[in-house]
């Protein structure tokens, strides 16, 4: 393995934790298209949760990642550990001051829809570092963020991180919203008063950001008040062509860690393609990378 610190100064570093199961092949082609869009460095994690592992368990293990990767033509790193899964990915992510963590679901059953698996789901409750679950085969490159808000910090960050880790893709900034009392009142009024007010409150959220006028431009506002927010962003999401919706989750500490946000939740679940959950604060993270990033060594 070779020193962390050693990456250009602007340099992306994706971290790719694997498992070695054919259901890590949408997740690593989608690492390698963005390493390579990118050029980022690929980080190639397994993690043996057996500290008794022979040093011919840990070389097998590292040839059949080598395996998969040496033909890509990307800058890429294996890393074979030793520990629990979902703390020793968090921890790599660390030492490495990774920009990505790309990660897959543990199956689809037999109607589609995907189980998340435990130590995934773990792991997105807990790293400050943006989890890219990969649902769907990457047949082209991501042409489009649908980045959702609700015009809270946690979403605020999400939006944030997002221009800042695809900084040429369009993005549509999708609110949904309900009117309430809508059966008691013409429904067309209250429709019209609403949209108007959260379009007001829209506006002060994009204000808040103080966004060049490039990152300006590459914002279109969507408020929807179809259904729930679950109904009306997944309805969204399918209109759009090669996109990735972003999600921000609640960054609570303490007991609450473990809560992402039900909405947060129910859209990771419902979404049909590729999702972006972000916890950690974008200042924090870009304080990291500035510093050379917090080494294992600190965190014993």
């Amino acid at each position: 393995m070779t020193d962390p610190t050693s990456q250009e100064p602007n340099e992306k570093t994706i971290l790719f934790a694997t498992d070695l199961t054919a259901r890590c092949d949408r997740p690593l082609d989608r690492a390698i298209q963005l390493a390579d869009e990118w050029d980022a460095k690929l980080v190639l994690l397994h993690v043996l949760e057996s500290q008794s592992d022979t040093p011919e368990n840990i070389a097998a293990a590292e040839a059949r990642v080598r395996q998969d990767i040496e033909d890509a033509g990307i800058k890429f790193e294996i890393d074979i550990a030793q520990g629990k899964v979902a703390e020793t990915v968090e921890a790599k992510a660390a030492e490495y001051d990774a920009d990505l963590i790309v990660t897959g679901v543990a199956r689809f059953n037999t109607f589609g829809d995907f189980v998340l698996g435990h130590e995934v789901d773990k792991l997105i409750r807990k790293t400050e570092t943006p989890v890219l679950i990969v649902k769907s085969k990457p047949r082209a490159p991501y042409q489009q963020l649908l980045v959702t808000t609700d015009f809270s910090k946690p979403s605020q960050n999400a939006l944030e991180t997002a221009l800042d880790l695809f900084a040429d893709l369009p993005v549509d900034l999708v609110h949904a919203f309900h009117v309430p009392f809508e059966g008691f009142i013409k429904a067309k009024d209250a429709l019209d008063e609403v949209r108007a007010e959260q379009g007001e409150y829209a506006d002060k959220f994009i204000k808040r950001l103080e966004l060049d006028p490039d990152n300006h431009k590459r914002l279109t506002l969507k408020l929807l008040a179809d259904g729930t927010t679950c109904e009306a962003v997944t309805g969204h999401a399918r209109t759009l062509k090669n996109s990735l919706t972003v999600v921000g989750t609640h960054g609570r500490t303490g007991i609450r860690a473990a809560m992402i946000g039900s909405v947060a939740e129910a859209l990771l679940e419902a979404l049909p393609g590729d999702v972006l959950m972000i916890r950690g604060a974008k200042k924090a993270r870009k304080k990291a990378k500035e510093t050379g990033g917090t080494r294992l060594s600190q965190l014993a």
